[in-house]
């Protein structure tokens, strides 16, 4: 509710409560204060007269009144929640967003040149009091011209779009154009070919009630055809493919194996049905799979589909050592890596530290799984930093806190987030026990996790927790054990004691290999990176089209395909399009919300409102006291 000065209420039925100030009033036109009657004796001789008395308040009296009054007024204003808002720019006049629907299947019979005369149209017969604004949409959407007048600048904008390569999201484009609008008055025209898929069932539009809607149909291809699937067999190698057309059609399919075609196959597909396409090619474990269809008279970018086949890649553990003897320093870690390793795929590499920085260098980020640091012996700054950038850029590292690690060397490359302190030697035997019972390391030892506490330590590092590091499991002294943290995006492990059977009996331990094995799965399962992207959800660096790409800082190959979604052409009419906005639309109030006030500085002052209140009962409080 708006009201003067250019504030709003949030809540102004609260407004109702200024009622009340007529509580004090009443009670202080009704009160009449009564000197007590003392009687003397010489005075008990006179004769009794009445005497009128006038109800006359003092100065005193008429402040407290005012500060009570002034008091339930800022409570009642203060529950009202008054603020303002300042919209960015000068005006805020009501605005029309045209959003343009720029998905895939708006690319042939030249639907996207009707499009853009739609919506012109649009912009060009906006009412003079409204700013005009341009967004595209496909599955994300972005703002192609900003609120402004000038029609003739938003056209030749406008002119300029062009189609991509992604699926449509109703619910992005109209969320982003709800966005743009903001607080003031508003009306979205949607442009699109009113794809079914365009709604999906997770996704809502935070539209205010306020914000008018309308569509414009552009119609939609007759005839398509698309390769949704492809799919590796024992025996042989399946396409699926779909008609989404109105009518039978033939046509050929080819199967292509790092750019060389090594399969042909010719179908008839029915309409509106999907049919597989046999080819009896069994596929190697590695190389780049394309399969295309001819269909000049559908939608292009979705006649081929991509595969990456990609064999189990060998994943280098380095086990940092002293160097002195490689065979018996890293020689229980090694030997517990080294069960099931044709299933982990684990290649156990024994160096030391002052091998790691050309070794991590010269490794492909993405077979490199993690770093187990049993030293710090060795390391010079330069092998420290190769270690911290490769923690940062999402590595895993354990540190095996045994006698060989430095602790000033850990706690500068942990940077803050926990200390080491040396060695804390003591013939008590210590044992191990799982704090977060729940996190992932300790879920494989199901019923055998209490076997860990069987494990006795002689000795131990000493950590403490300086920043945020979580706790995985803690000695029976107290002492943290076993500590998680984080450098940037990679997962950092420590373990207050050592791994070769001198500060304690756990490589003896059958709960040794399943531990290794947990702690350094927990650590590679980050670098397990997926090769397979959807156009519209794919790394910054690499551009939005179907095909291979390269990701430059790894060397990592990838795969992108379109969202098959996006090529069944299935429509809506215009009342399921406006069924389906009211359906999904999460209602808002267009005062509230983060989405909804972008683009707009709320001020809110309820907290002033009672801070003054309080400081008014306090000045009542000793007013009155002073007067009583």
């Amino acid at each position: 509710v708006d009201i003067m000065l250019g504030f709003s209420l949030l809540v102004p039925a609260f407004l109702f409560g200024l009622l009340t100030i007529a509580v004090p009033i009443a009670l202080h036109l009704i009160k009449r204060e009564t000197a007590p009657t003392v009687s003397f004796s010489a005075v008990r001789l006179l004769r009794r007269t009445p005497i009128e008395r006038t109800s006359r308040r003092s100065l005193s009296d008429w402040l407290l009144l005012i500060l009570r009054v002034v008091a339930l007024v800022l409570l009642v204003l203060g529950y009202a929640r008054p603020y303002s808002t300042d919209a960015v720019g000068a005006d805020s006049r009501p605005l029309l967003v045209v959003a343009v629907d720029v998905s895939f299947s708006m690319t042939v019979d030249g639907q996207f040149n009707r499009a853009l005369q739609f919506a012109e149209e649009a912009l060009r017969g906006a009412p003079d009091d409204y700013a005009v604004a341009v967004t595209a949409f496909d599955t994300v959407a972005q703002v192609i011209v900003e609120p402004s007048f000038d029609r003739q600048s938003a056209v030749a904008k406008l002119r300029q779009l062009m189609p991509g390569a992604g699926a449509t999201s109703y619910s992005a484009g109209l969320d982003h154009a709800a966005k743009l609008i903001g607080q003031r008055a508003g009306h979205i025209t949607v442009i699109s070919d009113l794809q079914f898929t365009g709604w999906r069932e997770s996704n809502r539009a935070r539209l205010p009630e306020k914000v008018d809607i309308s569509v414009v149909d552009i119609g939609v291809p007759l005839d398509n055809m698309a390769l949704i699937q492809i799919r590796p067999e024992p025996t042989r190698t399946v396409a699926m493919i779909l008609n989404s057309g109105v009518g039978v059609q033939g046509t050929s399919v080819r199967l292509l194996l790092d750019e060389q075609e090594i399969a042909q196959s010719e179908i008839v597909a029915p309409a509106g049905q999907t049919v597989e396409v046999v080819f009896p090619v069994v596929l190697p474990k590695s190389g780049e799979v394309q399969v295309v269809l001819h269909d000049p008279q559908g939608v292009a970018i979705d006649n081929s589909r991509y595969m990456l086949l990609k064999g189990p890649e060998p994943k280098s553990l380095l086990v940092v050592t002293t160097g002195e003897n490689l065979n018996t320093d890293g020689f229980y870690l090694e030997q517990a890596l080294g069960v099931g390793r044709e299933q982990t795929g684990f290649q156990v590499v024994l160096i030391p530290g002052t091998n790691i920085a050309p070794l991590i260098e010269s490794t492909n980020p993405n077979n490199l799984a993690a770093v187990l640091l049993l030293t710090t012996r060795g390391l010079d700054q330069a092998s420290q930093l190769v270690l911290t950038e490769f923690a940062a850029n999402g590595g895993g590292v354990l540190i095996v806190a045994g006698k060989d690690v430095e602790p000033a060397t850990v706690n500068a490359f942990l940077q803050g987030t926990l200390t080491l302190s040396p060695s804390r030697l003591t013939n008590l035997e210590r044992n191990l026990i799982p704090a977060n019972r729940r996190h992932t390391i300790w879920r494989a030892f199901g019923d055998r996790l209490g076997n860990l506490s069987q494990v006795g330590f002689s000795s131990t590092m000493t950590i403490t927790l300086d920043g945020q590091a979580e706790v995985l499991a803690s000695f029976s002294d107290g002492f943290p054990a076993l500590v998680e943290s984080t450098i940037g995006d990679g997962t950092v492990i420590v373990f207050g004691s050592d791994l070769n059977n001198e500060w304690n009996n756990f490589p003896r331990h059958p709960t040794f290999v399943p531990f290794v094995h947990e702690i350094v799965q927990y650590l590679t399962a980050e670098r397990e990176m997926s090769h397979d992207f959807i156009v519209g959800n794919v790394p910054r660096e690499v551009a939005q089209r179907p095909g291979f790409a390269t990701l430059a800082a790894s060397g990592r190959r990838i795969v992108i395909n379109v969202d098959s979604a996006e090529s069944d052409l299935n429509r809506l009419s215009m009342d399921e399009f406006m069924a389906a906005v009211d359906r999904h639309r999460e209602v808002v109030d267009s005062t509230m919300g983060k989405s909804l006030s972008e683009g707009h500085d709320v001020h809110q002052y309820w907290q002033y409102i009672f801070g003054l209140m309080l400081a008014i009962l306090m000045t009542e409080s000793l007013l009155s006291a002073r007067t009583s």
